[in-house]
């Protein structure tokens, strides 16, 4: 599970990710799904397999509001 992490870790782009940046990861890793999604937020969330959440990235994507 560890060089999992680490492969994300160093796959995903640092600061906000897209959802297609996010969907590119779960194609590549089974146990990757995006979580808590809204219009301005969603979390990649890694499980194990007995669903324990192992590691997350919470992502809040930029607003137009100004």
């Amino acid at each position: 599970m560890n060089e999992i992490i680490k492969t994300l870790q160093s796959s995903l782009p640092k600061g906000s990710i897209t959802r297609e940046q996010a969907r590119q990861a779960m194609d590549a890793h089974p146990n990757l799904k995006m979580e808590r999604e809204s219009a301005s937020f969603f979390a990649l969330v890694l499980r194990d397999k007995t669903g324990f959440p192992v590691w997350q990235c919470l992502n809040y994507l930029p607003t137009s509001n100004g």
